[in-house]
This record gives structure tokens, sequence and C-alpha cells, in this order.
């Protein structure tokens, strides 16, 4: 009898307990299955999102390698457009903005590698973007956006690629000291990376030395 008596008083503690907290743990439970489906949900269309725009971006290429340039460029505008969370839209940006390089349209390229730097899904697409954007706005003669540009800081990798950016900006500018330290510092940081240093070497060399550059 004291067994089931104890038995009785563990049942009916269950029930207090259930009653006081019962409803906050189905609460809980349901409120967690709601994540936990939202999240398989959003996981879902993600990759179907990416799917899709995978494929138009593989038709882009295509498209482009036998030289379709209105197909090609109106499929860019949609991954842009519709598919502006994948890193294809950073992808089918930099081919608009080569293409406007290449056909002398730099406020077009420009507005293009922009695009990358504000909305780039991965971080890397849009250091890509803003120094192809750095060595376009020095063609444009705005050296000054440019410096401003690659002062707003990049990954180490990208580092030697800065600072020879920022020497050509100071160049542009008329600045060959400044111009002659930002080279030195990037052929430094490439040697220490083992990347290729010919051409920092050859901007160097281009310009007067030190004692007789006289200021600039």
């Amino acid at each position: 009898m004291t067994a089931y008596h104890v038995e009785d008083e563990e049942l009916e503690s269950a029930k207090r307990w259930w009653r006081r907290y019962g409803r906050w743990l189905v609460l809980a439970l349901v409120v967690g299955l709601i994540g936990f489906f939202a999240w398989k949900g959003w996981a879902y269309y993600r990759g179907r999102e990416d799917l899709k725009a995978s494929t138009l971006y593989s038709q882009l290429q295509t498209a482009s390698k036998r030289g379709d340039a209105k197909q090609w460029e109106g499929q860019a505008e949609v991954l842009i457009r519709q598919y502006d969370e994948t890193p294809y839209a950073a992808l089918a940006s930099f081919m608009l903005a080569k293409q406007a390089v290449l056909d002398g349209h730099l406020n077009a390229a420009a507005k293009h590698l922009r695009w990358v730097v504000d909305h780039g899904s991965q971080k890397a697409l849009r250091e890509i973007a803003a120094l192809r954007l750095a060595r376009v706005l020095i063609a444009q003669k705005k050296s000054d956006e440019a410096l401003k540009l690659l002062s707003s800081g990049f990954s180490e990798a990208y580092l030697p690629l800065t600072q020879a950016l920022t020497g050509d900006a100071w160049l542009a500018k008329g600045d060959r000291v400044k111009a002659r330290d930002a080279y030195e510092e990037a052929l430094a940081g490439a040697q220490a990376m083992g990347l290729p240093t010919r051409t920092l070497e050859m901007k160097l060399d281009a310009l007067p030395a030190p004692a007789a550059q006289g200021g600039k």
C-alpha cells in the first residue's frame, strides 16, 4: 500500500506541475517546431533560388561566348534584379562592367561595380568590386574618390593590389613621393606573399630616384 501511496503522490505532483507549466511547455515546443520548419523552408527556398540563378548564369556565359550581347546582357540584368542575394548577381555585374570598359563607357562600368560594392552577397566579391571600381575611378580622373575607396579597409590578401592602386591614384594626382611609397609597400607585400612583382618594379623604375624628386 505504501508503494501505491507514493505513486499516487508522484502522479498528483506531476499533474500539479503540468497544470502549472504544461501550456508553456507546449507553447515552447510549438514555437520551436515553427522555427525549425521555417528554417528548413527558407533553406529549401534559398537552394532553389541559387539553382535557378546558377542555371541562368550558365546560359548567360554560353550567350556571351557566342557573341550574343543582347541576350547575355539581358540575362545579366535579370540576375541582378531577381537574384540579387546570390553571388551570380555580382558575377553578372562584373561581366557588364568589363564590357562597359571595353566599350569605353566608364560611367556604366562604375555603376555596375558600385552595385556589387553596395549589394554583393559575399565580402570577397565586394572587395574585388571595390578594387576594380578604384581602377575605373582613376581612369576617370577621380583619384580622390579612388583613394577614399582604397582606404576603406581590405582583407590582407588584397593589400598588395590595394597599395599598387593607391600608388596609381597618387601618381595620377602628380604626387610621385606618395606614389613611390605606395608602390614600395605593394612590392614588399607582394614579395612576402610570393606574388609576381615585375609590374610593380617597372612602375618604380619609371619614377625618378627619391633624391631627384624634390618633393613630388
